[in-house]
């Protein structure tokens, strides 16, 4: 590292002949890394002119030889290509990358890896826009058509490395827009009582989401807590509970989010108040209290 230290030094004095060892040794590992960002030639080119220019103008002065310039530059570079791709015109090169997707899995994609909604609010403007029943079974489908149609496009690698727009189900998630979004915004005396504004409301909302929740068997809550609480895969979720493949996981937690709404509205929640539950009801089971109930899953 030493070493690095010293060829960056000399490059940020100035010296020639520094910055073009630099470029002679990196070049190869540098356009390999966008290679896997961007698979268009004429994108990758200039990407890494680009880069260049920040590495020389700006970046370089960051290095500070914690790690191996190898290290840092694979660092640099990821962002390099995540920074263009969330640009808007790096958006309007994926978008057109989109464009010849069917009209369910283009929305699927601009909502779901643009826009950055949960599948359950994905689901909800679908079937507000489209005005049919929408599952977790048809945007699993629509999420594998949209995989294959990217890669078709040499560019598969977007949807899990640049567009970064699926929160983790495993943390405390906060939805975009809902009454979960801001702490203010529960205790808002202007929200509508019939939007869970009010932390009373969200806290009302648990107790009855805990209780139906307690009702259903241990292989179906370990199956919730696995998936929103541990953040586990579907594969692995199948693996572990023996699900024949990964579209059966889906279809069960379809059924399972459908009867816990009936049950919430058995308890007699208003259907408008479902409504949102089930919207948003994959932040309420990543919300640690989901579970207080529930250590036996533990």
């Amino acid at each position: 590292m030493g070493n690095d230290l010293e060829l960056v030094k000399k490059i940020l004095d100035g010296e020639e002949k520094a910055w073009h060892e630099f470029v002679e040794t990196h070049t190869p590992y540098i356009r390999n890394i966008i290679a896997g960002y961007a698979g268009d030639r004429e994108l990758a080119a200039d990407l890494f002119t680009s880069l260049l220019e920040k590495l020389v103008t700006e970046k370089l002065s960051g290095f500070k030889g914690k790690s191996t310039l190898k290290t840092w530059l694979f660092i640099v570079t990821g962002n390099h290509c995540r920074d263009h791709f969330r640009s808007e015109n790096g958006i309007r090169h994926v978008k057109k990358a989109a464009a010849g997707l069917c009209r369910l899995d283009r929305r699927f994609f601009e909502l779901f890896y643009l826009d950055g909604l949960q599948f359950g609010e994905v689901i909800e403007s679908l079937r507000l826009e489209m005005g049919k029943e929408i599952t977790f079974l048809d945007l699993f489908e629509a999420d594998r058509r949209v995989g294959a149609h990217m890669a078709g496009q040499k560019l598969g690698r977007l949807l899990d490395k640049l567009l970064a727009c699926r929160r983790s189900p495993g943390r405390a998630a906060v939805i975009r827009g809902s009454a979960f979004h801001d702490p203010d915004l529960l205790e808002s005396p202007k929200a509508s009582p019939d939007s869970l504004s009010g932390s009373r409301d969200l806290q009302k909302v648990m107790e009855l989401l805990r209780e139906a929740v307690s009702l259903l068997s241990q292989r179906d809550r370990l199956l919730l807590k696995m998936r929103f609480e541990h953040g586990e895969s579907a594969r692995r979720i199948g693996e572990l509970l023996g699900f024949r493949d990964v579209k059966q996981v889906y279809r069960k937690l379809d059924c399972l989010y459908g009867e816990l709404a009936s049950r919430l509205e058995a308890n007699g929640m208003p259907v408008e108040t479902c409504r949102y539950v089930v919207r948003d009801m994959d932040a309420l089971f990543s919300l640690e209290e989901m579970w207080h109930d529930n250590r036996d899953l533990n």
